[in-house]
């Protein structure tokens, strides 16, 4: 009858085990060493499969021990406060390249690449910049501006490797670079991070790259040096989303976005996306190789640092046609993110103070004497926010109403892109030798509204960039700016 009933369950090992084998110490202590030998299998199968993605292996196996949560301390340290030792280190895994730096249209010429064209050059004029109050040094100033704005195209460049963090694209030993980028004016970002050197001379690049790039299908590049500010992202980022979606050619492609932008930047990819497209993250110097890209020519350029500052510590003369803006771009811009948050309603503000928090914003550059200029502020009937605490649909929502704003300059100053033509903008600012105003000028001129600087000195401190120094505000100046401007 026993052995019957065994012929019976040997079909099924687990019964077997609990009917006859489990009253035996070794059959369990057999079962256990079983199960720890299936269970450190599967883990290491698991854990080699998420070895190219570290934060996973260290999230799912290393952060249960204690020494592998204090290196981790001990890194995250060094990366903030010495990046460039990771820098170095990822370099020596890297192979040299040596690639000529080429602007787009003579790559296009070059390859006989077609392109779609979206918008015609154009030629502009708008007032240069006005200032409220008078100060002990002579202001750059111009009566007008006039903006000549290339042409902005989509232009397909096959079997191309693009660089997270940079706005090169590499084909055929070249780096190709927007038209409005000048190598002998502009710093390239990554030279700063020691990541690239650029010879004027010859023209040319050291880039060094991975041995093994990353590959993906064809994609669309978002990819920028200046993604993560901003100031550079509603102007010369975003924009190119709103175009893409309009050319039905392009229609499924996929997004490539540097991995660390911010939340909020993502937000606003996914509420002005008309076509819902999966977005390929790229990391900050890697490089990924697709059989092509998609490249729409800049619709902004704002340039990431004068080479003259970098090399020489000397600002340089203001060029009033350096900070160029389409107005087309602009335009469909603003148009579709009033159509994207068109439902979102929000309480009616009119007049509008851009607060600046410390914990808001990436450097210094406050005013000092804030208190009696919020004083004078709000007793004109302005209301504060933090552009910062709100999500982007806030933003377009809240500044969608808006009819006069003040703001110290930065990067919350370019929502008044959501603002409709016609807005009164007061920027406050510090003065210094050859400081340039033509920024906000120049966009605020493309966006129709009327913009009036109020300054002051700055604050004398040892170190850090010339811009973003403190400063004090003219308190007369701006009280004329209020009565007289603001009304």
């Amino acid at each position: 009858m026993t052995i019957n009933a065994s012929d019976q369950h040997l079909g099924n090992v687990r019964t077997l085990y609990r009917t006859y084998l489990a009253k035996y110490l070794i059959f369990r202590a057999l079962k256990f060493a079983v199960l720890r030998v299936y269970f450190t299998v599967r883990n290491l199968v698991i854990a080699f499969r998420t070895l190219s993605r570290p934060r996973i292996f260290y999230r799912t196996y290393l952060a249960r021990f204690r020494v592998f949560r204090l290196l981790k301390k001990l890194l995250l340290l060094i990366y903030f406060k010495y990046p460039i030792v990771f820098t170095r280190i990822s370099l020596l895994l890297r192979k040299n390249g040596v690639l000529r730096l080429l602007p787009m249209q003579e790559f296009k010429v070059q390859k006989s690449i077609t392109s779609l064209l979206i918008a015609p050059a154009t030629t502009y004029e708008i007032s240069g910049p006005k200032f409220v109050g008078t100060y002990p040094i002579e202001l750059h100033r111009a009566e007008t501006v006039t903006i000549d704005m290339p042409p902005i195209e989509a232009v397909v460049i096959p079997k191309a490797t693009v660089v997270g963090g940079t706005n090169l694209i590499i084909c055929d030993s070249q780096a190709i670079h927007p038209d409005l980028l000048v190598p002998t004016r502009d710093v390239i970002r990554a030279e700063l991070f020691g990541v690239a050197s650029v010879d004027l001379s010859s023209e040319e690049i050291r880039l060094p790259l991975p041995r093994r790039a990353r590959r993906t299908g064809r994609a669309i590049s978002l990819l920028g040096q200046c993604t993560g500010n901003y100031a550079h992202w509603l102007t010369e980022t975003l924009p190119k989303l709103v175009i893409a979606d309009t050319l039905k050619e392009f229609d499924g492609l996929p997004l490539l976005i540097d991995e660390w932008i911010h939340p909020n930047f993502r937000a606003s990819l996914e509420l002005l996306g008309s076509s819902k497209r999966s977005m390929i993250e790229v990391g900050l110097w890697e490089a990924v190789t697709l059989p092509g890209v998609v490249e729409i020519t800049p619709p902004s350029y704002i340039p990431f640092e004068s080479r003259s500052y970098v090399s020489q510590q000397t600002v340089p003369k203001p060029d009033p046609q350096i900070f160029a803006y389409s107005k087309i771009a602009l335009g469909m811009l603003r148009d579709s993110a009033h159509a994207a948050a068109s439902s979102y309603k929000t309480k009616s503000r009119r007049k509008l103070y851009l607060s600046r928090p410390s914990k808001s914003v990436g450097n210094s550059r406050f005013v000092v004497n804030l208190a009696e200029v919020e004083r004078l502020i709000y007793a004109h009937g302005f209301e504060a926010i933090d552009p910062a605490e709100l999500s982007f649909t806030e933003q377009i929502a809240v500044f969608r109403d808006a009819n006069c704003i003040i703001s110290p300059v930065g990067a919350a100053l370019t929502s008044a892109i959501f603002t409709p033509a016609g807005c009164k903008i007061i920027a406050l600012a510090p003065y210094y030798e050859n400081a340039s105003y033509y920024f906000f000028s120049n966009l605020m001129g493309a966006l129709g509204h009327g913009l009036r600087y109020v300054l002051g000195p700055q604050v004398k401190t040892t170190g850090g960039h010339i811009a973003h120094q403190n400063y004090s505000i003219d308190l007369d100046a701006l009280r004329e700016a209020l009565e007289c401007f603001a009304r």
